[in-house]
């Protein structure tokens, strides 16, 4: 692949305006192909991209699933993770602002109808029926994690798209700093269990 000059953007190249395959064809940026796959528009893209919050996110979210979980996240896995990690004593208090944020956020139905975006969410929603104090430490951490699930597949799925996204940018924090306190839980228990 030869790749011409782009432009420059904060001391960062953020898009190649030409990108040739070896039999001279030109090749989509990253930015125009990852548009045109989502159904979003380039700029759009663009940022996301340049959404520090929102890269933190898909990073950690890309860590999450393939250290935390066995193929992929579903709501079962979220379950045993959360159940698992809990049993390996990991400190539910790590998780109590997203905790909080996400239960009293999502008493609003509007709300809970669009995270779960046309999805049951059963588990979910009888949870977050109750009050929060009420709720096992497995309950509380299943509460956060599965809203983490449900803003990584609506990004890519859901309702919320890629351009009405970053306005989630207190929720998207919170998302990321639960993924990094149980991955790096799951890490350490991993070392632990080798050594």
């Amino acid at each position: 692949m030869v790749a011409c000059t782009g432009r420059w953007f904060y001391d960062a190249q953020i898009d190649v305006d030409i990108t040739l395959d070896r039999i001279g064809e030109a090749v989509p940026t990253f930015d125009a192909w990852y548009a045109d796959l989502l159904g979003e528009r380039e700029i759009e893209v663009r940022r996301l991209i340049n959404d520090r919050g929102a890269v933190r996110f898909l990073i950690a979210w890309s860590l999450f699933e393939s250290r935390c979980f066995k193929d992929s996240a579903n709501e079962r896995e979220i379950r045993d993770l959360s159940s698992r990690i809990v049993r390996e004593r990991f400190d539910d208090a790590r998780l109590s602002e997203p905790m909080e944020h996400f239960h009293e956020r999502y008493q609003d139905k509007s709300r809970l109808r669009h995270l779960l975006n046309k999805r049951s969410g059963e588990y979910l929603t009888e949870l977050l029926g109750r009050p929060l104090g009420d709720l096992a430490p497995s309950e509380r951490v299943f509460v956060v994690l599965f809203v983490v699930f449900r803003f990584r597949n609506n990004i890519f799925h859901g309702t919320k798209g890629v351009q009405s996204w970053l306005q989630y940018g207190e929720q998207i924090r919170l998302c990321t700093e639960a993924m990094q306190a149980v991955i790096t839980h799951v890490e350490s228990s991993r070392q632990k269990a080798a050594a």
